[in-house]
């Protein structure tokens, strides 16, 4: 079995540990890569709270990492992160970190249809407790949610295009595996577009199944109340949407005003809460994405609670 293998891995370090024996929260522990080297970094005296989706994900993690006395692992979406941190005894703690990658387990063992490489059920959920899947998005959804939510999570030139050739396919029999929409999108795509076309739309299904964004969105404004001052968010985006989310997220948490630029005074009474670290997103190195092409459009943001 091939394990996730972690990016930006000293940076993740440096912008998230501040206090090595404080108490820190992976919000996408997986099969725990980040994990290992965070724990690695902290002394016995710490505490991390490792969250995954993806049970088989957490139990890998579990029992890579049962020598650790210092984890707690939870199998649960990390939107649930206060609830998480409140039911298991912490009400603030010293760091955040989120890996929004997809990762290699999901990819090629679990069997869920992620891959477009592989002949799957289409399945696509990262929490299998759930019970929304890709099969019923592709045969369920009408035309128009079809269109709006692959052209706007993908953001592909063919979406719209796509939308209409898998409803006129699905009229003739259900698509249940990768392998039939793989077929169905190489009938609307030209030859020389498929692979990124592939790459996008499997990609946007899989954020409209497990709803990635407004899951981010929800997880990052509980960061807010949870990280004490001086704690660190970190995370890591590969994806433009997702990116923009957290750009936005700490513009927004870094200002002092966020009245309309024509008021003559402030009235909305908005006060910083996060010092921006990274003023430019931090990317991998020419060296690390040729060892791990995977890494390739990771970016990583990272800020510091201040006004506590």
């Amino acid at each position: 079995m091939n394990l996730h293998r972690p990016v930006l891995v000293e940076e993740v370090l440096k912008y998230l540990i501040t206090n090595e024996d404080g108490v820190y929260i992976d919000c996408t522990a997986g099969t725990g890569g980040h994990l290992q080297v965070i724990l690695e970094k902290l002394s016995s005296k710490s505490m991390v709270i490792a969250i995954d989706g993806d049970s088989k994900s957490i139990d890998i993690c579990r029992e890579r990492l049962k020598e650790r006395e210092n984890v707690i692992f939870v199998n649960d979406n990390f939107d649930q992160l206060r609830k998480i941190a409140f039911q298991n005894g912490y009400t603030k703690v010293d760091g955040i970190l989120f890996d929004l990658g997809l990762s290699t387990y999901l990819l090629e063992n679990s069997g869920r249809g992620f891959t477009y490489k592989k002949d799957e059920p289409l399945d696509m959920r990262f929490n299998t407790k759930e019970k929304y899947r890709a099969r019923s998005f592709i045969n369920n959804a009408p035309l128009d949610e079809l269109r709006t939510e692959l052209k706007k999570y993908s953001e592909d030139r063919y979406a719209t295009r796509i939308a209409k050739y898998i409803v006129q396919e699905r009229e003739k029999q259900p698509i249940e595996t990768t392998g039939q929409l793989v077929s169905v999108i190489e009938k609307a795509v030209p030859r020389k577009d498929i692979i990124k076309t592939l790459s996008r739309i499997f990609q946007a299904i899989r954020i409209h199944v497990n709803k990635e964004l407004e899951k981010l969105s929800s997880a990052l404004e509980q960061t807010l109340p949870l990280l004490k001052e001086g704690g660190r968010l970190v995370v890591i985006s590969y994806h433009s949407l997702e990116d923009r989310i957290v750009k936005n997220f700490l513009k927004l948490e870094s200002s002092d005003c966020i009245c309309p630029p024509d008021f003559p005074i402030c009235t909305c009474g908005h006060k910083a809460r996060f010092k921006i670290l990274t003023e430019k997103p931090v990317t991998p190195t020419v060296e690390e994405i040729q060892s791990n092409p995977n890494a390739r459009s990771a970016k990583l943001r990272a800020a510091e609670r201040i006004n506590a």
